[in-house]
Order: structure tokens, then C-alpha cells, then sequence
């Protein structure tokens, strides 16, 4: 007989501020669980967006040299097409995944002459801010507690037959009580459509080659 497992629950911060350069992510964690009412127990998994991080981090350049910018963030160029708005790439990145433009960002920037880079080390950044919500949890409520950390982005496929769908990826995770160890992998799609789309054949390699 198969054990039942316990289900899985999602729940959003709210309220969350505006991330600046220089602010310390654990610490904001911390403040918006407070604020949320959340208490942390073992196991427990916080995800942060990348883009969270990059604003933290101070990870920008000027949004008029786009093209400079993602090639410098790029180990090699996969593919390539002109387009109305100009070349888009799909390029092996420094930060390790194969997507669309090295991950360079250009939305929710706060800003609109920057441009947001990925963190180059995810699964380090991820183990700074887990060590800084267990050492100031414990600071708070005098309870160790163990959790896992992970970074994600959502990124699109623009030549496959997944046309209205994201990929949500999974950049960086830590946790030292589990095996979680994982870095930037695929683990779901998402379309704007009813309808399931899928990606090619093509698409699964170039994420299989970033993992």
C-alpha cells in the first residue's frame, strides 16, 4: 500500500517591498514572514525570484547597450534570428542555463534606462540567504529551524510550437538536511492558452545542455 504524502501548499508574501541595491534579502524574508503571520518549520522551502536577487545584488547595465550586454554574459551563441526589434539569441549563459538573451532583463527594473543580470553563482547566493533566515530565525525565536532556499525565473522559448507558454525554472537550490542540490532545471510549464502546449524536441536539449 502506497503512504500517503502530505500535500504540498503554496503561500505568497504579501506586501513584499521594493527590492534596492544593498538590501539584505534574509532580513526582508524574515520581516515579511512576521508580517504575514508565517512561522517557518522544518522543511519549509522559500522561493525567490532571480530578478529579487539581481536587484539586491546590484547586478544591472545601461538598457541602451542590450546586445553588448548579452553577449557578454554568454559562453557561446546557440541560435540566432533577426527580427523587427532586431537579433534575438538564445545563448549558453555565464550563470549557467541556455535561454533566450543570457537572461538579461528588462522588465519590472524600477528603473527603465537598466538592465538586470543573473547572478553568475546562484547556488552560493542561495546558501548566503538560507544561512541568514536560519541564524536570524533563530535570533527572533529562539527555534533552529531547517529550510531549503531556491532561486527561479521564467523564461521563454520563442522558436518552439510552445508559443503562448513560459518555462519556470528552478536557478539554484540549498538545503543542507536534504539532497537538494539541483541548479537551473526546468520544472513546469506554463501557457496563457486552455490548451497544453508543448516544446520541441530541440528546446528539451538546449535545457538539458544548461543544467
Amino acid at each position: 500500500m502506497t503512504t500517503p504524502t502530505s500535500p504540498v501548499t503554496l503561500t505568497p508574501l504579501l506586501r513584499f517591498p521594493e527590492v534596492c541595491k544593498g538590501n539584505d534579502l534574509a532580513e526582508m524574508l524574515l520581516i515579511s514572514l512576521r508580517d504575514n503571520g508565517i512561522q517557518l518549520r522544518d522543511g519549509d522551502i522559500l522561493v525567490i525570484s532571480s530578478k529579487v536577487v539581481s536587484k539586491a545584488m546590484g547586478l544591472t547595465a545601461p538598457a541602451d547597450e542590450q546586445a553588448e550586454v548579452v553577449l557578454s554574459q554568454s559562453v557561446r551563441v546557440v541560435a540566432e534570428r533577426m527580427t523587427p526589434a532586431g537579433v534575438t539569441r538564445i545563448v549558453e549563459s555565464v550563470a549557467g542555463p541556455v535561454m533566450t538573451a543570457a537572461g538579461v532583463d528588462a522588465s519590472n527594473t524600477a528603473d527603465e534606462s537598466i538592465l538586470l543580470l543573473l547572478p553568475h553563482a546562484p547556488d552560493s547566493v542561495a546558501a548566503e540567504i538560507r544561512d541568514g533566515v536560519q541564524t536570524g530565525w533563530l535570533a527572533r525565536s529562539g527555534a533552529s529551524v531547517l529550510t531549503g532556499v531556491v532561486l527561479s525565473d521564467t523564461a521563454g522559448r520563442p522558436w518552439s510550437r510552445a508559443r503562448c507558454g513560459r518555462w519556470e525554472l528552478q536557478k539554484s537550490s540549498y538545503s543542507r538536511s536534504t539532497i537538494i542540490r539541483w541548479r537551473w532545471f526546468q520544472i513546469r510549464v506554463r501557457s496563457s492558452s486552455s490548451r497544453r502546449q508543448l516544446p520541441t524536441h530541440r528546446s528539451v536539449i538546449e535545457f538539458i545542455r544548461g543544467a
